[in-house]
């Protein structure tokens, strides 16, 4: 797990310095910052995880015990999530990037017979998920819904308020995600 951190903290060092040195130009910081949050933090995350066993990182959650779970390994294609995900009435996709990850949890959910909600950031993804798969699950009579996550809640419950408050016709936000 180490080693994973020491590749992290190796790109941060690099892009410290080449943004200093100016060896990739004014785009040097935005590009290695992008690295190590799209390359070296999940390579991380994933080094971890794949040398841990699952259940003994469950069993340090404060009041595990109380939720009913199991754990199941699949290969990520469609057809081995939508065995997973018979019988089930939910699935929450919580696995990004979306836009490389979700489309075989959204078709085995379909498949399945699911509601599918994901806590995706990905605008694009957002837009694909809803126009694409939208009218194929409201057709089956199934939620598909996207963007459950924090950043997307705070907006919902001030939208919320602002649509009680008299004399409010618009409304409009912003966010950095």
């Amino acid at each position: 797990m180490l080693a994973g951190f020491f590749v992290v903290w190796c790109i941060i060092l690099v892009g410290w310095f080449v943004g200093r040195q100016r060896i990739l130009g004014d785009n040097a910081r935005p590009v290695l910052s992008g690295l190590t949050f799209f390359v070296a933090s999940p390579a991380l995350l994933f080094e971890t995880l794949s040398k841990a066993r699952l259940q003994e990182v469950l069993d340090k959650v404060p009041g595990i015990e109380t939720a009913d779970y199991e754990i199941a390994e699949v290969d990520g294609t469609a057809e081995s999530l939508t065995a997973l995900l018979q019988g089930r009435k939910v699935v929450c996709n919580v696995v990004g990037p979306f836009l490389r990850y979700a489309p075989p949890v959204v078709e085995a959910a379909l498949r399945a017979g699911c509601h599918y909600l994901d806590t995706a950031g990905e605008q694009k993804h957002m837009l694909w998920l809803l126009d694409e798969w939208g009218p194929r699950f409201a057709e089956a009579g199934l939620v598909v819904s996207t963007a459950m996550a924090i950043q997307y809640a705070l907006h919902d419950i001030a939208a919320r308020i602002c649509l009680e408050t008299p004399g409010i016709d618009t409304l409009e936000f912003g966010s950095y995600a």
